[in-house]
């Protein structure tokens, strides 16, 4: 459920453990939510070690790929176009995710947000593993680390930018209270 009371719409879903320990090739299909869908993958429920393979995936009005509900994934895309979403990607719940590709284009609020807040699993810290680049390898990708620590950068990716809050500052475990608190309320990060 979304802040504002929709529902989510997602064009591939895995769950677990239906989908725990899948491998996925979808090399050369295009996987496009940009009309009316939320998030072109949705990955939730607790599901573990799924690896896929994607061609081209076009973001939703949130994502291009949204990870939720204490899941761990490999995700590998041919090319990731995330142009006209909100965050890129989404790594929450105590997810963890590598993501691996090409990225055209950007989220509104930053490319790859890992540790926003979770109904399902609103506390536990997101990570995961980075292996993006954009064509001209000079536009850096942008990463927010909310109940995030920062995640490993693959040699010769990139390059990346961290947005606020800076998961290596003093301030930050503070940061991830007062966030929580304020998503809890609704006063703010909604």
């Amino acid at each position: 459920m979304n802040p504002d009371g929709t529902q989510d719409r997602n064009l591939v879903t895995f769950v677990g453990p239906r989908d725990n320990g899948a491998r996925v090739d979808m090399s050369g299909v295009t996987v496009s939510a940009a009309l009316a869908y939320t998030a072109a993958v949705k990955c939730t429920t607790q599901l573990q070690d799924l690896e896929a393979n994607f061609g081209t995936v076009v973001a939703g009005s949130e994502n291009a790929a949204d990870i939720n509900d204490r899941s761990r994934v490999k995700l590998t895309a041919e090319r990731w176009i995330l142009t006209g979403s909100k965050y890129g990607f989404t790594v929450k719940g105590m997810s963890s995710a590598e993501l691996v590709g090409l990225v055209e284009g950007s989220g509104r609020e930053c490319d790859v947000d890992y540790g926003n807040y979770s109904d399902q699993f609103p506390r536990g810290k997101a990570s995961g593993k980075l292996n993006l680049w954009r064509e001209d390898r000079v536009t850096p990708i942008r990463v927010r680390c909310l109940q995030a620590d920062a995640p490993e950068l693959v040699p010769g990716s990139g390059p990346y930018v961290f947005l606020a809050p800076n998961p290596a500052a003093w301030y930050h475990d503070l940061f991830i209270e007062y966030f929580l608190f304020m998503r809890r309320n609704r006063l703010a990060f909604v």
